[in-house]
């Protein structure tokens, strides 16, 4: 066994206490971290909706150097599409702006799926209105599949809903 000097078992002592004391402040800093991640994004409150994995900025979905980018933009708000959509932990939540508006019911195990979120967003704002608005912004060669998809799966929607 190698007996040491006090001075030389001293100073050895002060640098394992000062590493303990950082990893310990650095592992309560990282569990409030984890606990800010696990609560973020479930709710519209200003702190808690400001955490989140993905953002999706869908306010300028048609680049503004395509003419008449505004009002196709517009009219893809009025149809049902939001501005942005903020993918968190447990859900996801959406607004217009910098506001949020609605966030998804909390889910175990969630996982985003943009696209499905997104038709049903398009699909529950599209009205008999909205899809003659399209067919005049969009003559028949271009419209007829786009209305016909819309139209039939309204209906389909309407159908399940009133089946429930």
């Amino acid at each position: 066994m190698i007996a040491r000097s006090t001075p030389s078992l001293k100073r050895l002592t002060r640098n394992r206490r000062f590493f303990a004391f950082l990893s310990s402040f650095l592992f309560l800093i990282s569990v409030i971290f984890i606990i800010l991640v696990e609560i973020g994004n479930l709710h519209a409150r200003p702190v808690l909706s400001d955490i989140y994995f993905i953002k999706l900025d869908l306010s300028h979905i048609i680049p503004r150097s395509v003419p008449n980018a505004a009002l196709v933009n517009s009219i893809a708000r009025t149809l049902g599409l939001h501005d942005f959509y903020q993918v968190g932990l447990w859900g996801f939540c959406e607004g217009y702006g910098d506001e949020i508006t609605d966030c998804s019911k909390p889910k175990a195990l969630y996982w985003f799926n943009p696209v499905a979120i997104i038709l049903d967003e398009l699909l529950a704002g599209a009205t008999s209105t909205s899809l003659i608005l399209l067919a005049v912004l969009f003559p028949p060669p271009q419209c007829p599949s786009i209305i016909s998809l819309l139209a039939n799966e309204k209906a389909r929607k309407s159908g399940r809903e009133g089946d429930g």
